[in-house]
C-alpha cells in the first residue's frame, strides 16, 4: 500500500502549537518509518512551508520525505 501524508498538517493536528520544531518532526519521521517497515507500506511524506535549508528529499527506510 502507498500512503501519502501532509506532514505539517498532521503534526499541527496532533500538537496544539502553531509551529512544529525539528525534534517533533524528526520523531514523527522515525515513527512513520518504523510503521512502514513493520507493515510493508511505502510512505510519502510532504512537508511544505517549512525551512528551506533542508534537502529537497530524503529516504528513511520505507518513507520518502519531500520538502517543498
Amino acid at each position: 500500500m502507498i500512503i501519502v501524508i501532509d506532514g505539517y498538517n498532521v503534526l499541527k493536528l496532533v500538537h496544539s502549537s502553531k509551529s512544529v520544531g525539528e525534534s517533533v518532526r524528526t520523531q514523527f519521521l522515525k515513527q512513520l518509518a518504523a510503521y512502514g517497515k513493520q507493515k510493508g507500506h511505502t510512505l510519502h511524506l510532504v512537508f511544505d512551508g517549512g525551512p528551506y535549508d533542508m534537502s529537497t528529499s530524503e529516504r528513511l527506510g520505507q518513507a520518502t520525505v519531500v520538502y517543498v
